[in-house]
């Protein structure tokens, strides 16, 4: 592999935050802006969120589901996908005004999705699946991805090429439009890593930003085949996700460990990176620049982060501690809620605490990234109420692994990190 040598240089931006309130508690996941004043805004309980005004207000949008979903993708203002868990698809053909569930041919959770045109498709998600469709979802076929890795990034190009990032620093590429699919094993070497998403902005040059022990982000100028790593080693923390809008300008978002949302911007190409004030504590699950200063970047806890400025100043839209959902009054004390386990990172232990709006069956488990089941906290019916339950992860090795709450029709997945 070809390696770069490169200049890592941060500097605090000076900024202003702005607190706004949107009235959503669930975790936020993902976000797609078709221009300047119209986005949408996917995340848990199958929440939509869409602005028509460049974020400044948004409207609940009917997904009819309660699944967590994960990713969307639009290829004009009015024609877009989403997909969560339990292989869920939702399609949209009028901007959101109506969802319709598509037939994915999997149970298996979409972490991804890309488009390349109303037509062309590709989602990828955990235990190696990739599902494509070259006819708007109207039928999905699931293809060999060719490694047993979770596959969690996904980047068409064009109708053949297309790249996807998963863990343990994999990375695929395809230049026949996924008929098969090229295997880069770990990029990072023989060193414990993983890519959580990719971006390109033409047929060499992308992005894909991940963990290497510290935040990390991966950069190709040869379309994928071969991968040059930049390992953030002066901060603490997970990159979720990245969006780049020409090949000098990107901005990298997720969580600063003991500090809360990470942000950093580049504008020579990934040569030197600044970080960013949000003002925000939350994790950052997904970022969208439509240009070099208009972007919108999502997280927990109903989180959303806006900027016309490339992020000098960020406006942030938290979650509403009243518990306000779906344009409806809902006590906070009457939804499901999974909150992110505290100490994170930990060593050996973690406590995870959750709420329950009502008695019912609940299971509370964790996995590592392979989807092996490691652990068990919660297996029996709870009444309704809060409840705090400690991990001990001193048999397993450090690494990333998920914690997943089940109750009735509500599933919500975290990430949590062990370092020994």
């Amino acid at each position: 592999m070809k390696i770069i040598a490169y200049t890592f240089i941060f500097s605090l931006m000076t900024a202003t935050m702005i607190a706004q309130t949107n009235g959503i508690t669930a975790n936020l996941r993902g976000v797609y802006l078709s221009n300047a004043n119209t986005g949408t805004v996917i995340g848990d309980n199958g929440t939509i969120l869409h602005t028509s005004d460049g974020g400044v207000t948004w409207e609940t949008q009917q997904s009819g589901t309660t699944e967590y979903l994960q990713a969307v993708c639009f290829t004009d203002i009015n024609t877009g996908t989403i997909v969560g868990s339990n292989g869920i698809v939702l399609r949209t053909t009028n901007g959101g005004m109506t969802w319709a569930s598509q037939i994915s041919g999997t149970t298996e959770i979409f972490e991804s999705v890309s488009f390349i045109n109303e037509n062309i498709g590709t989602a990828v998600g955990y235990h190696n699946t990739i599902a494509h469709t070259t006819n708007g979802g109207a039928i999905w076929i699931l293809q060999t991805s060719g490694t047993t890795e979770w596959l969690t990034g996904v980047c068409l190009v064009d109708a053949n090429v297309g790249i996807v990032v998963g863990t343990d620093g994999i990375v695929l590429r395809t230049t026949d439009g996924g008929s098969t699919w090229a295997v880069l094993e770990n990029i990072f070497g023989n060193t414990y890593g993983d890519l959580y998403s990719v971006s390109f902005w033409d047929k060499n040059h992308g992005m894909a930003v991940g963990y290497l022990g510290r935040p990390s982000i991966s950069r190709t100028t040869n379309g994928g085949v071969t991968w040059t790593t930049q390992k953030f080693n002066s901060i603490m923390g997970i990159f979720s996700a990245a969006s780049f809008t020409n090949p000098d300008t990107g901005t990298a978002v997720g969580y600063l460990y003991g500090s809360g949302s990470l942000i950093v911007r580049t504008t020579d190409g990934g040569t030197t990176w600044d970080s960013q004030i949000s003002g925000s504590t939350r994790w950052l699950n997904g970022v969208f620049f439509i240009d070099a200063n208009t972007g919108i970047a999502v997280g927990d806890y109903g989180t959303i982060l806006r900027t016309t400025n490339g992020g000098v100043t960020w406006i942030w839209q938290s979650g509403s501690p009243t518990g306000i959902k779906n344009n409806n009054h809902i006590s906070a004390q009457n939804i499901f809620e999974l909150d992110q386990s505290y100490p994170n990172p930990f060593n050996p232990t973690t406590t995870i605490t959750f709420q329950i709006p009502s008695t019912t069956y609940v299971t509370l488990k964790v996995y590592d990234l392979l989807g092996k089941e490691v652990g068990t906290l919660v297996n029996e019916e709870l009444h309704k109420g809060n409840y705090k339950k400690v991990f001990n992860g001193s048999t397993l090795s450090s690494g990333m692994y998920l914690y997943r709450l089940q109750a009735k029709d509500f599933v919500q997945t975290n990430k949590f990190l062990l370092l020994k």
